[in-house]
């Protein structure tokens, strides 16, 4: 009796604490880079902030990380956003900065794909930038 008694209080106890919804109410979202401040060159083994500004669509948005992809000299470089789903969608667009460091540890140059979105086609759109690496040594 004991047994059947405390299967029934846990069977009760796991059903309660269960969600009745298994959808979750939110999801990410990778939205365009407006702008990246870069300098002109960078010197080897030097460090760097690049900051970048993008513009959250509405209030639902928020920062989640940056999206920074590498292969050999190309940098690819997104904003991907927190969408709460219990939040309405509403209010102004919201003009936010994102500062990261970056080491440069390559002697190449850097290319720097910066997201902008897509376009007609569903095409990602980047805006190309390359940064020269010079060793001040070599001078």
């Amino acid at each position: 009796m004991k047994r059947l008694l405390f299967i029934s209080i846990f069977a009760l106890f796991l059903t309660s604490c269960l969600k009745d919804d298994d959808n979750p109410n939110y999801h990410f979202d990778t939205i365009p880079v407006e702008s990246i401040e870069l300098p002109d060159s960078f010197e080897l083994n030097e460090v760097y902030d690049i900051t970048i500004n993008y513009n959250l669509p509405d209030s639902s948005h928020t920062f989640y990380q940056l999206y920074y992809e590498y292969n050999d000299k190309e940098r690819i470089v997104a904003v991907i956003t927190y969408v709460n789903e219990d939040v309405a969608a509403t209010g102004p667009v919201i003009n936010k900065d994102h500062t990261f460091r970056l080491t440069a540890t390559q002697e190449d140059e850097y290319i720097f794909k910066v997201w902008k979105g897509k376009d007609e086609n569903n095409e990602d759109i980047y805006e190309t930038i390359t940064v020269p690496v010079v060793d001040p040594s070599q001078n």
